[in-house]
């Protein structure tokens, strides 16, 4: 069993925890960290140290999302999880690639 203490919030519960100052996170030291400080810590992060960033094509998405419950088979799932980082962002961009080429096939 995982020891993961995942909680959830609405957008104004957090900003009312900030104003609270109920947050875990040191605004200070974020406040004050220099740019390469702030890169080797993205860096050091698991969730974001693959990530490479393609400017050139890079494209606007609306961050709306839909929370939706889907059953996908085992070995995809492992598959996307030993790429490492969130495989639920990388399945997502696979979907939304997939539908995109469907796109342009049908015009």
């Amino acid at each position: 069993m995982s020891e993961e203490d995942i909680r959830r919030y609405t957008l104004a519960e957090l900003r009312k925890m900030v104003e609270a100052g109920e947050t875990h996170t040191d605004w200070e030291r974020l406040r004050n960290m220099t740019e390469e400080e702030l890169e080797r810590s993205i860096a050091d992060d698991p969730d974001w140290c693959d990530l490479i960033v393609d400017w050139e094509n890079a494209t606007w998405m609306s961050p709306e999302k839909e929370a939706v419950m889907l059953s996908l088979d085992r070995e995809v799932i492992d598959w996307f999880r030993q790429q490492g980082g969130d495989f639920r962002d990388r399945i997502t961009e696979m979907l939304r690639e997939h539908v995109r080429a469907r796109r342009k096939d049908a015009a």
